[in-house]
């Protein structure tokens, strides 16, 4: 069931398209989510939303976020996996 706007952040289901609030506005719920929460744990489906484009350029650019290890600093938990895998 969907959740109008209110004090409460939206969280697994009222952030897709099966929500009827979000598929009709998903521009203003993005916006009241960018603007109360830029960056949102959804505990429900355990993911990250990050709203604002300096945070997202931000988070692209860190190479200790990379999962590629070709990418990623020496010292990323990926690139010692991949040392010891060998990949």
């Amino acid at each position: 069931m969907s959740t109008p706007p209110g004090d409460s952040l939206p969280k697994g289901m009222q952030l897709t398209p099966f929500d009827p609030h979000f598929r009709d506005h998903p521009y203003d719920v993005l916006k009241s989510v960018r603007e109360r929460a830029p960056v949102l744990h959804d505990d429900q489906f355990n993911r990250w939303y990050v709203t604002r484009f300096d945070d997202v350029r931000q988070i692209l650019r860190d190479k200790d976020m990379s999962v590629d290890p070709r990418k990623a600093n020496p010292t990323s938990y990926v690139a010692r996996i991949a040392a010891i895998t060998g990949t």
